[in-house]
Order: structure tokens, then C-alpha cells, then sequence
């Protein structure tokens, strides 16, 4: 509670910081948090997708159509809102790509459900590629 012997203006401007304060923390959360961990939500993305791939692919003997028919509650586009793409190589290997923050595939920023050192080797190995439809 703020006191009474404070002038009203600048119970007012507290109150207008404290609600602006709020807002931007929503805002933070609607859009995935900060830049660091929306990053990590799509690195975690890519490897439950490629994991709950696997099966399907030994099931049905093709790529998924899209992340949507999966099992499991998966996301089917990365935080920066772009779908994510579900590659399946020979082999059986599921390969899924985020477009990463520039939103733009086959870029440095994209994210794998590979695990790397450094960036992806250039290019990929020929597979096929489907991108969600959900």
C-alpha cells in the first residue's frame, strides 16, 4: 500500500512502472522468454520430434507428413513461429531442422536435432524433406 502523504502524481507513476513492469514481463513469456531460451526450447524441440519420429517411420516405412500426426504433445513450429522440417535420410536417420531466430532455412543460426561442435556439415546428407502442415 502506498501512503497517504504521498502526492498523488507519483502514486500514479508508480503505479504506471509497476503495470508496465508486468506487461513486459508477459510479453517476454508470450514470445518465448529471452533469446537464450527460446533457443533451448527449440534445440529440445528438434530432438523430441526426431525421437518420436523414429518409431513412425519403422511403423509406417516413410517420412511423417507432419509433426502434427506424431505422438506425444510437440510443438509443430519453432518459437520464432516458422514450422519445423522433418527430414528422413537413408537409414533410417530423422533429421529435424528449426530455421532458427533469422527464420530463414539452410542458414548458420538453424537448429538440429543432430548434436554438433560447430555448425551442420554443408550440405546435408540427400534426403527427403517434408515441412509441417499444422
Amino acid at each position: 500500500m502506498l501512503p497517504q502523504t504521498m502526492p498523488t502524481t507519483t502514486r500514479l507513476l508508480l503505479l504506471l512502472g509497476a503495470l508496465l513492469l508486468v506487461a513486459s514481463v508477459v510479453h517476454l513469456v508470450s514470445k518465448g522468454g529471452l533469446p537464450e531460451a527460446t533457443t533451448d526450447i527449440a534445440k529440445k524441440d528438434v530432438v523430441r520430434i526426431a525421437l518420436a519420429a523414429e518409431p513412425y517411420v519403422a511403423r509406417h516405412g516413410h517420412c511423417p507428413q507432419s509433426v502434427g500426426i506424431l505422438e506425444g504433445s510437440l510443438r509443430d513450429k519453432d518459437p520464432w513461429d516458422t514450422p519445423y522440417r522433418i527430414t528422413c535420410c537413408p537409414g533410417g536417420e530423422v533429421l529435424v531442422l528449426s530455421a532458427g531466430p533469422d527464420l530463414t532455412f539452410e542458414t548458420p543460426d538453424d537448429l538440429s536435432s543432430r548434436t554438433y561442435d560447430s555448425p551442420p556439415p554443408e550440405p546435408l546428407p540427400p534426403c527427403s524433406t517434408v515441412e509441417s502442415a499444422d
